[in-house]
């Protein structure tokens, strides 16, 4: 059987992880509290019911775009009188983050109290995806320099043969495999300005496997 003499084998790989990390900021928080309120039995118009609790929240933090989860009404203590429970979270600006727990009794009055102030400091998930593609790109101009100083330093030339983005993928990662440490904050980064709702640093880890291959023959030696 005659060998193609265009064929080739694979030589040799070269394997490696390369490990990219950004810090990113956001200038938003997320903060959800609980709503309760006595409502009259004979007031069935859900709308006036939501009205006085959007013009609470309103005092609580104002210009804030508020949802509410499902409106429940239950029997309450007092005769003629309904419990009415509900969530509510909204995303405001960083600078809103003081003194919730106060700003809250202050916007209750009677029959209805806001209660519970919960802050969330984990970023969009639309900031973490973009942190996680510059993070890619980056990984691979990485590559392509590797590429180049492996060609010169081993006389050989090397291209990308397989490449796995997040390959230490694991529990609370990413969908794009990338991990998020909450709670970091880059104390020598000063290109951030203002108030921070909250600083992640999402981190993407890359198997990376360089091959190298090596012609068997040149096609001059089966012309004839």
């Amino acid at each position: 059987m005659t060998p193609d003499p265009f064929s080739a084998t694979q030589d040799d790989c070269l394997r490696y992880r390369i490990v990219r990390k950004r810090t990113v900021h956001c200038d938003s928080i997320r903060v959800s509290i609980n709503v309760e309120m006595l409502v009259s039995t004979a007031i069935q118009d859900s709308a006036r019911v939501r009205g006085d609790i959007a013009a609470a929240l309103s005092h609580f933090i104002k210009d804030a775009q508020w949802t509410l989860s499902t409106l429940r009404r239950d029997t309450g203590s007092v005769v003629g009188y309904e419990q009415v429970r509900v969530s509510a979270i909204a995303t405001t600006p960083a600078r809103e983050n003081y003194n919730l727990h106060n700003r809250a009794h202050q916007a209750s009055r009677q029959g209805l109290v806001l209660s519970n102030p919960i802050v969330d400091y984990s970023l969009p998930h639309h900031l973490v995806d973009e942190a996680v593609r510059v993070l890619r790109i980056e990984t691979l101009k990485a590559i392509q320099s590797n590429i180049s100083e492996y060609n010169i330093v081993t006389g050989r030339s090397w291209r990308l043969g397989e490449i796995e983005f997040g390959g230490n993928a694991a529990y609370g990662s990413t969908t794009k495999g990338a991990q998020r440490a909450m709670d970091y904050d880059d104390l020598t980064d000063f290109s951030h300005k203002g108030a921070i709702g909250g600083s992640e640093c999402v981190s993407l880890v890359t198997q990376v496997c360089l091959r190298s291959f090596k012609e068997i023959g040149s096609a001059d030696e089966y012309v004839k």
